[in-house]
């Protein structure tokens, strides 16, 4: 039975303006016009009907959080209740805004960061341009981030990093929306074995558990540990394959019992099910033991490794791919930093088309059928 994936507490979801307008618009009330003050006149500019919104909420599915980006790849209107601050919810509606910037072709991104949050963004790689000037009584500087195209590692932000007080008003307000190929979240269609709702099994922090193929939100991975929990989640609910690519096949992250026994159940479930593996370099794995190869020689029909042409090893990153939906990825194999979501079909196409071009040219190292003695 799966074990509960305790990556974070809340969900981040794309809003309809139209139908969620007076949910988002509450928090926005809460946040700037009771909480800090900003006049009614200047925070309702006119812009929202143009723009991108986000809807973090909690595991009760209340609003908590929100966000939105301009056509003009303005981020503002990032709002997050008191009560949730220094949990990750900012840090994630701002990536959730850079990326989907970044997949809407956008070079770079801009907002106007209140100066008490001036670490928050510069974590997440923004850099200020030009003097601090006053916003609705708020002193602010403008700020600004160059994006790299969608496989260039991404320079990312730790959400431990952020100050517990901040209120993440960026004053232009005009925040950045987030699709991060992420849909709505319909946790409560799910079997029995994946309720899709906080386990009962801890009752000081709230878990959630995500189907394979059904839930489509996307996850923020920041650590290895979250790493480990995600990619064994998703690989115990394999039904069809596993494809890795991961130059190294780190032994922290792919050398665990948990994850031998995921491709070890699902290999000898019937002859049409796979697991493929690509690595660049074989030697670290045949010098020092690994249970992936140790099964890879076990049950060689159904497990297969294989070396990346050397031609083809420009690329740092990393993914996990399951059946033909899940996704997790590493922009590059040597940081911890990344995302996972259980159904995109888009991005594991993509990531599909990469692997088979590789694995179709790759190398058959003989060392790594030999058997030891």
């Amino acid at each position: 039975m799966p074990s509960h994936l305790k990556v974070r507490d809340f969900l981040i979801r794309q809003a309809d303006w139209p139908k969620d307008n007076q949910l988002l618009s509450n928090l926005r009330r809460l946040v700037f016009i009771v909480e800090q003050q900003v006049p009614q006149e200047e925070e309702w500019d006119g812009q929202d009907e143009t723009a991108q919104h986000w809807l973090a909420t909690d595991h009760q599915d209340h609003g908590i959080g929100t966000a939105r980006l301009l056509p003009s790849g303005q981020i503002g209107r990032m709002a997050v209740l008191a009560e949730h601050r220094g949990s990750g919810v900012g840090a994630a509606l701002l990536e959730a805004a850079v990326n989907y910037a970044r997949q809407l072709g956008f070079s770079s991104v801009f907002l106007n960061a209140q100066s008490h949050a001036l670490g928050f963004y510069k974590a997440a790689g923004f850099s200020k341009d030009g003097d601090e000037f006053m916003e609705a009584g708020i002193p602010h500087y403008r700020m600004t981030l160059a994006l790299s195209p969608l496989d260039v590692p991404l320079q990312h932000y730790a959400a431990d990093t952020v100050p517990s007080d901040i209120s993440l008003r960026q004053t232009d307000t005009t925040a950045a929306g987030y699709q991060t190929r992420q849909k709505n979240l319909q946790p409560n269609n799910v079997t029995e074995q994946h309720q899709g709702k906080i386990s009962d099994t801890d009752h000081d922090t709230n878990h959630y558990t995500y189907l394979l193929g059904a839930d489509s939100q996307q996850l923020l991975l920041r650590r290895e540990t979250e790493f480990q929990q995600v990619m064994i989640e998703m690989c115990q609910q394999a039904r069809h394959s596993i494809r890795i690519w991961s130059p190294l096949l780190d032994h922290k992250l792919f050398n665990s019992a948990a994850l031998r026994d995921c491709c070890s159940t699902l290999a000898r479930r019937n002859r049409y099910t796979t697991i493929e593996i690509l690595i660049y370099d074989s030697h670290r794995l045949v010098t020092n033991t690994h249970v992936l190869l140790a099964l890879s020689r076990k049950l060689p029909s159904s497990i297969k490794i294989k070396v990346v042409d050397p031609e083809l090893r420009q690329l740092n990153n990393e993914f996990v791919l399951v059946d033909a939906e899940g996704v997790i990825y590493r922009p590059d194999h040597e940081n911890y930093e990344g995302y996972a979501n259980f159904r995109d079909i888009t991005e594991n196409n993509r990531l599909s088309r990469q692997f088979r071009a590789a694995w179709e040219s790759g190398l058959l190292d003989p060392n790594i059928r030999q058997l030891t003695i």
